[in-house]
């Protein structure tokens, strides 16, 4: 008994530390500015190139190819990229929009490649040799870049040779789809509006999130270029140049438009891809984060960069380790204390997020207890890629399905032809912890151990939320 009652102590203690860390963040973020610094005068406009990294994106090609041509830049100083790894209609819609953009004076390359190495990365290296522009910008099919994206970035990177990024804030063309959607804007909020400019204010290091954001390709060649092994080449490529000096920006009030995933196993696919991602970043630069020229404040923030991965799996113990605190003395009130503690700080940091930007914040944050219930319930699915990632160093990555602006598009299309067997097992321990729980929830009762009863009951509808939305989106 003596080592469950350490093991519940030690998680409960670790849950509400990360509790207080959420909450700190709020006070914090509460008052870090959300507001770009001076944009400097652009004396010249450089040779930029865009690079649209595509696969199987027929829904949303369109648009993006529109916006692309509406970017207020001289034609002469602009080349636009489309890295084609479709393998279906995607191509055949490319080949066809591409001659009205060269008619329109635009300078388009269309590089496809029938085998799909390396995935994303893997089509940026392959067109890094024919990029001419000084500074590549890049944005994933479903964005949707401002017309003065280029004249709001480029200035910075301009004044500043240190800069490496510029990081533009997303946004979400589909928040209010579902309730799914809505919960993951919540999410995606926190680190847009809190995480990232407490970062910035702290001179702590700022990831490059993939898409709405333009290098210098001179950083991008210091730091050995991108890595087509790694899953997570956005925070790869932005960690190895932190740690060589480079400097980022991100620019909270520079909105671009992105599509969140429609249903609940896309999202939950992309989360494990996330965190499996994390771990195999750090366990690839250790040695470089250890051994890099940083104060001691900075250093720990990036050792502490993947702790979030580990939250899903210190909750699955705690439920785990919910029979055994009903036979110590006050350990199901340690245990209640950490889950709860968690739950409710990350609840109150949201909120805070949410009124740094949206008059209509207390509507918004209805939609906690979706993801409340997201976070408890993926749980299994992101535990899944950080344990993989702790032993494995390959991942086999499924695209995000995209629709566009008509959801209807999504009928039939997507995840359908996934094969369900990639997750037989996590939907079996997913449904032993369903049982688990529900057992402990009985015991529970019987012992008058209310607190742990209300842990039960949240674990159990969040995992039985997720498991049977998860059935049908596979369906």
């Amino acid at each position: 008994m003596l080592i469950f009652s350490f093991l519940i102590v030690l998680i409960s203690l670790v849950l509400i530390l990360y509790a207080i860390i959420l909450l700190n963040l709020a006070i914090t973020g509460s008052r870090a500015p959300l507001k770009s610094p001076e944009l400097p005068r652009l004396e010249d406009c450089p040779a930029v190139t865009i690079q649209l990294p595509v696969y199987n994106e027929r829904f949303v090609i369109a648009q993006l190819l529109d916006a692309v041509s509406k970017l207020d830049y001289p034609r002469d100083r602009l080349q636009v990229q489309i890295l084609d790894d479709s393998t279906d209609q995607t191509s055949q819609e490319i080949e066809q929009i591409v001659p009205q953009l060269r008619s329109a004076g635009m300078d388009v390359q269309l590089i496809h490649r029938d085998v799909r190495k390396g995935y994303k990365a893997g089509a940026l290296i392959n067109a890094q040799a024919a990029a001419t522009g000084e500074y590549v910008a890049i944005f994933d099919a479903d964005f949707i870049p401002p017309a003065d994206f280029l004249k709001r970035t480029v200035p910075y990177l301009l004044k500043d040779p240190g800069l490496a990024f510029v990081q533009a804030r997303w946004s979400y063309t589909n928040a209010r789809q579902s309730l799914v959607t809505r919960a993951q804007a919540l999410f995606l909020d926190l680190h847009f509006l809190l995480e990232k400019p407490i970062e910035q204010k702290a001179g702590f290091f700022i990831n490059f999130n993939g898409s709405a954001g333009i290098w210098r390709k001179e950083a991008i060649v210091d730091v050995g270029g991108w890595d087509d092994e790694a899953l997570s080449d956005d925070l790869d490529l932005s960690l190895r140049a932190y740690l060589r000096g480079w400097k980022a920006l991100y620019l909270p009030d520079l909105c671009v438009p992105g599509e969140l995933p429609a249903d609940v196993y896309s999202y939950a696919l992309q989360q494990e891809r996330w965190a499996f991602g994390v771990i195999q970043t750090i366990r690839k630069l250790w040695k470089d984060i250890l051994s890099a020229d940083l104060q001691l404040p900075k250093r720990l923030h990036v050792i502490a960069l993947p702790g979030w991965c580990f939250i899903p799996l210190l909750l699955i113990f705690s439920i785990i380790l919910t029979i055994p605190s009903l036979f110590g003395a006050h350990l199901s009130a340690w245990l209640a204390a950490g889950f709860f503690s968690l739950l409710i700080s990350q609840c109150l940091v949201v909120i805070i997020a949410q009124t740094k930007l949206f008059p209509d914040w207390l509507k918004r944050s209805l939609f906690l207890p979706a993801l409340a219930g997201l976070i408890l319930g993926l749980s299994v699915r992101i535990s899944k890629g950080v344990l993989t990632g702790l032993i494995r160093t390959k991942f086999l990555f499924l695209r995000t399905p995209k629709f566009g602006a008509h959801p209807s598009n999504s009928m039939g299309e997507g995840i359908a032809g996934r094969p369900p067997k990639n997750d037989r097992w996590a939907s079996l321990v997913e449904t032993g912890l369903v049982f688990y729980a529900f057992c402990a929830g009985i015991l529970a009762v019987v012992n008058h151990a209310w607190a742990v009863l209300g842990m039960c009951v949240v674990f159990i509808l969040s995992l039985t939320w997720i498991k049977l939305t998860i059935q049908n989106d596979i369906k």
